[in-house]
């Protein structure tokens, strides 16, 4: 039955997708001359009508008012629509854009999770998702900065520029200082060593072994917090 429901689901999408390529193919079987040719006989026909009804006719100003009129009207309408279709597909470009800054984000914040808790798988999976993501990233930004640039207009030298400081901030970040798991686990290691050494020391020395891994603990804490919080996820620049 689920088998017997894709299939119908299915080919309704084929039906539905054939009707509205065959509707394209008749919108685009027109040439511009033809739509506006088209448009300005309309227009004439419907003047006429109107003057007839009025008893008289049309003047050869008024036709060829009403053709001017007619024209500049359906070479607007073509521009509009023709920047209505390319502003959706910059808008689509910089929708994929900011998914992979917030995926971004959200990986690192996954990194340093990882991290924080000595987790070194997690952090090196979040590592390699997010090398393989700025790969991606890059070409995002490069797409939705030639969409604007074909575009043009108002709004496209803002929009153009924010996308290259974007990805200028990004090359920042991602040569900046970063650690790799293992080595995260080795620093922590060192700090955990050096405060059980001073434990053993100071207790040898007679002070109370209670207070001593109270405060030897603490300062052991306080150290791998400060070095986490100079932790970046590890990513690769391509």
């Amino acid at each position: 039955e689920l088998e017997q429901e894709r299939k119908e689901t299915a080919a309704e999408f084929h039906v539905q997708t054939a009707a509205s390529l065959e509707t394209e193919r008749l919108r685009q079987s027109f040439t511009d001359d033809e739509i506006i040719a088209r448009e300005v006989a309309l227009a004439l026909h419907e003047a006429e009508q109107a003057a007839q009804a009025a008893g008289t006719e049309l003047t050869a100003q008024e036709r060829a008012d009403i053709e001017e009129i007619t024209r500049q009207k359906v070479m607007q309408q073509q521009l509009d629509r023709d920047r209505a279709n390319q502003m959706e597909r910059v808008q689509a470009a910089e929708a994929e854009v900011q998914r992979m800054l917030d995926r971004r984000a959200y990986l690192r914040e996954r990194g340093a999770y990882a991290m924080a808790i000595g987790d070194q798988a997690l952090a090196e999976e979040m590592a390699l998702e997010l090398n393989e993501l700025n790969q991606e990233l890059d070409s995002a930004i490069e797409k939705a900065i030639a969409f604007w640039q074909a575009m043009g207009g108002e709004g496209s030298e803002a929009a153009i520029q924010k996308l290259i400081q974007t990805r200028e901030e990004l090359g920042r970040l991602n040569t900046s200082i970063i650690v790799t798991g293992k080595e995260m686990n080795d620093s922590i290691s060192t700090k955990a060593t050096s405060a059980f050494a001073r434990f053993a020391e100071r207790v040898a020395d007679g002070e109370n072994a209670l207070l001593v891994f109270g405060q030897e603990f603490a300062r052991m804490s306080a150290e791998i917090l400060i070095e986490i919080s100079k932790w970046q996820i590890l990513e690769v620049k391509h």
